[in-house]
């Protein structure tokens, strides 16, 4: 019996989703610093970059990644800081940032791993100028997925301009050549659809600090750097997003009513109103909010409201996790584990739809309706994962040592990420088509559409071709599912194609034997060689090879057929018989003649 790695049996839907972004019409209000920011990519978010004011978007790479830019301004410069998702290790990604201001447009451009800063005159026609701003981007690599960037402009290089109009883009070109920029919906060559930006000395005159809290009590700075705080008029119209200075916000805003929304990794875990009429100290519990602190590393879990979590348990050592939610309406829920083991999910049981981002090992699920349970299962990293799925899973076998993934599908699109391309795809024990019923992609996500049954996903070949010559060549094939295929048969005498044939088939389990024939083949001796195909998968299941001797005929002798053969046996056998029963008779008279000579003497 061969080991299997892991078994999950349970319910699994999934669907891609797109992260959410802030609303950000009307524009927004930068805040100013008086605290030194080095421009060097490190992007210190405990003493320099807090307090910002942020904006947020999903990449392309991974719909439930979000790429987020921060800005402040100080005496003399503005300051934008970037953090973006890149996971692969080539240096090909780059920011830019394009600025218009009394109808002049520049573009800045700063490439991955780069301290160059390139300006660019769109107004006159692209061209290069010098800029005495400064830029700093970091490069990603196989251990980190993000890239860090900061850029100050100097604010004699705009005009010292109170207000602009900003668009910011980030370009991957590696395997993909994607981009992606906020606003999302925003017209490259029209600066009226860019984001209004004002860098504002004061937001307002009444001073609002608001400290928050997770579901146990506990400061919420281990989030800093990954949540926000938005807010906006009660029409919905934004009026700043800010990141928390460790677990408060403090802003000063006009007299006004507002919604307060706290955002953690892009999902809306808290709500209130706030009637700023007065200076307002106040302190909020984010019961939506779990934080795990494990010897491995922090797991963190959120809930988006109006969903409330009824209970949670993250046991990261133990590979597994339990919700239970509350909500009159389907809520997403994202963990974002910061550990430092080889662990990955592998499936959501009983979510409505989940996707998994094994690079950066981040889990955006939907839990349904009502009182309602998910469960969140974990491998050791390197296991297959479904990465999306908009079909049910109910089941879950990898066995590491075959290299072979089983689960049971219902109907859907599945799309499952491994470190290397399957070689074959099967859904009850028949071969799907590549590039029909599946395909794969640069980063080794193989996306399937299968009816309901037993998937296998097969990333090593499982079958075997042996071969054996005489008159006929006969090809074994071992393989354990079903497959319409392709053999190629060569003759070779010393080195020299002499003939081949090919034919197609269609495979049976457990075994398959095809025979071809061997005609018109001069004496001497043959190589021959043999190749078979899996058309469905488009794989080499297997070759072999084996040595032949054709014999010299005798010459002079009579060609003679198996009937002469036949004829000269029956009749050798006639004489064998023959022989026996005469052999047989010579005993039995001399045996008699013996007795009665020994009769005759005993009568004397």
């Amino acid at each position: 019996m061969r080991k299997l790695g892991i078994i999950i049996v349970g319910l699994v839907l999934a669907l891609m989703v797109s992260a959410c972004t802030i609303a950000a019409e009307g524009g927004i209000k930068v805040p100013k610093t008086s605290v030194p920011v080095v421009v060097d990519g490190s992007l210190d978010m405990v003493s320099e970059w807090n307090g910002s004011a942020v904006v947020f978007w999903a990449n392309p790479l991974d719909g439930t990644v979000i790429d987020t830019v921060y800005m402040l301004h100080n005496d003399t410069h503005y300051l934008f800081g970037a953090v973006l998702y890149d996971p692969d290790p080539v240096v090909d990604d780059s920011f830019e940032l394009y600025v218009n201001w009394n109808n002049i447009t520049y573009k800045y451009v700063l490439g991955e791993g780069s301290s160059t800063l390139e300006l660019y005159n769109i107004t006159d026609g692209e061209v290069a100028l010098s800029s005495n701003g400064t830029g700093a981007m970091t490069a990603s690599s196989p251990s980190q997925a993000w890239l860090y960037a900061e850029i100050a402009i100097p604010k004699d290089e705009w005009g010292i301009a109170p207000s602009v109009y900003v668009l910011l883009m980030h370009r991957h070109t590696f395997k993909l050549d994607v981009t992606s920029k906020y606003p999302e919906d925003a017209n490259v060559s029209d600066p009226t659809t860019w984001l209004r930006v004002e860098f504002k000395e004061v937001l307002g005159q009444y001073k609002v600090s608001i400290t928050f809290r997770d579901r146990d009590g506990n400061p919420i700075d281990y989030v800093a750097d990954k949540s926000c705080a938005e807010i906006a008029f009660l029409n919905g119209t934004a009026f700043t997003t800010l990141t928390p200075v460790n677990s408060s916000i403090v802003v000063l805003l006009p007299p006004e009513n507002y919604t307060l929304t706290f955002y953690v990794y892009a999902i809306p875990v808290f709500s209130t109103t706030l009637n700023v009429n007065e200076n307002i100290t106040a302190t909020y519990t984010l019961n939506n909010l779990k934080h795990v602190v494990t010897a491995f590393g922090d797991v963190v879990g959120v809930v988006e409201v109006p969903g409330e979590i009824g209970c949670i348990h993250l046991n990261p050592e133990k590979q597994m996790g339990i919700l239970i939610t509350n909500s009159t309406e389907p809520v997403a829920l994202r963990l974002y584990p910061r550990v430092s083991w080889n662990y990955t999910f592998v499936a959501v049981l009983n979510a409505l739809n989940f996707t998994y981002n094994p690079f950066v090992r981040n889990l955006l699920a939907y839990a349904p309706s009502n009182f309602s349970g998910i469960m969140m299962i974990g491998a050791p990293e390197g296991y297959p994962v479904f990465y999306f799925s908009n079909g049910t899973v109910k089941g879950y076998v990898y066995s590491r040592e075959m290299e072979e993934l089983e689960a049971w599908v219902v109907n859907g699109t599945f799309k499952v990420y491994c470190n290397k391309a399957p070689f074959a795809i099967t859904i009850n024990g028949t071969a799907l088509r590549r590039g029909a019923d599946y395909t794969v992609d640069q980063f080794y996500v193989t996306t399937v559409n299968a009816g309901s049954g037993e998937l296998r996903i097969y990333y090593r070949n499982p079958a075997k071709v042996e071969l054996a010559v005489g008159s006929k060549v006969r090809i074994f094939i071992a393989t354990p599912y079903t497959f319409n295929g392709k053999y190629t048969v060569e003759v070779y005498s010393e080195d020299k194609k002499v003939t081949s044939m090919t034919g197609d088939f269609r495979s049976a389990v457990p075994m398959t034997v095809i025979e071809v024939p061997l005609e018109g083949l001069e004496p001497g001796t043959y190589t021959i060689e043999v190749s078979v195909t899996d058309e469905d998968s488009k794989q080499t299941i297997g070759t072999a090879s084996a040595t032949y001797e054709v014999e010299k005929e005798v010459v002079g002798a009579p060609a003679v057929g198996w009937e002469y053969y036949a004829v000269m046996a029956l009749i050798l056998l006639v004489v064998i018989v023959a022989l026996v029963a005469t052999l047989r008779a010579s005993h039995t008279i001399i045996r008699e003649i013996r007795m009665r000579y020994v009769r005759r003497k005993t009568q004397n």
